[in-house]
């Protein structure tokens, strides 16, 4: 009989040559993706036959005992390469994009790859596998948003959806987020109040860590980090993206509702 662990091995032995095939493209994407930021529309990303061939590589060397151990607060990250090879409490350093990635889109590359340009050090993607509201995501909606990462970016899993508990687990690393994000982590009211908030901001700060906002349409206007209400004594943890850099008036939910309606 033909069992699982057979297939993994083939898979293993397959994965060189299936790789350098994915490969083959992946280095162009992020690329187009940071031309995107001088757009001002989503058009409909087309995404590569080899990114295609690279799923299934990456979905079967994706640990699946890791993913569990995840889940279940055994370890507290998951680091996922581009091939699908995972490593648990492994993050790597430099920059981080978090988000829901429902669905990974043209915007999130072009802002990681605009942070990535002005910090000169290199970029990750973060998915938090809980929700602070929803709870935990199923394994399987997991592995379906992971895979639109195979063979084009790193990704990180974690269980932690605030930023106050990503500083914990990634010291040293900046994050990179759009002005809306930005507008809601600096709001008193998420954190019962004025006090709760500065004290947020205080273990951001001890943990070396800072945040790179890219602006935003917030209300029919352009929002950038010099719009953002922030306490005084903290804008050394703000560096902004300059628009030059990274535009791009995308949202998921837009797409999600584009796609519906086809």
């Amino acid at each position: 009989m033909f069992t699982l662990p057979d297939a993994r091995m083939l898979v293993k032995k397959l994965c060189p040559f299936l790789l350098d095939i994915a490969r083959c493209g992946s280095a162009l994407v992020m690329d187009a993706a940071a031309l995107c930021s001088a757009k001002k529309s989503a058009p409909r990303i087309s995404r590569p036959a080899t990114e295609a061939a690279a799923r299934p590589v990456y979905n079967m060397l994706m640990d699946a005992a890791l993913l569990n151990d995840l889940l279940s607060g055994r370890c507290a990250t998951l680091t996922v390469d581009p091939a699908g090879a995972a490593r648990a409490d492994a993050p790597p350093a430099g920059v981080i994009l978090s988000g829901s990635f429902n669905p990974l889109h043209a915007g999130h590359e072009g802002m990681l790859a605009a942070a990535v340009t002005l910090l000169g050090v290199p970029g990750a993607f973060e998915l938090a596998v809980v929700n602070a509201d929803k709870g935990a995501l199923p394994a399987d909606e997991i592995a379906r948003r992971a895979a639109q990462f195979a063979g084009r970016h790193t990704l990180v899993l974690s269980r932690a959806p605030l930023f106050v508990q990503k500083a914990a687990l990634y010291p040293g690393c900046a994050f990179v987020l759009g002005y809306d994000t930005a507008e809601r982590l600096l709001a008193p009211h998420y954190y019962g109040g004025d006090a709760g908030l500065i004290a947020a901001l205080d273990r951001i700060r001890a943990a070396g860590c800072r945040l790179l906002v890219a602006g935003r349409m917030v209300g029919g206007s352009f929002r950038t980090a010099a719009d953002l209400a922030l306490p005084p004594g903290y804008a050394d943890l703000i560096v902004a993206i300059p628009e030059e850099l990274f535009r791009a008036d995308i949202s998921s939910s837009a797409l999600r509702e584009r796609d519906a309606s086809e």
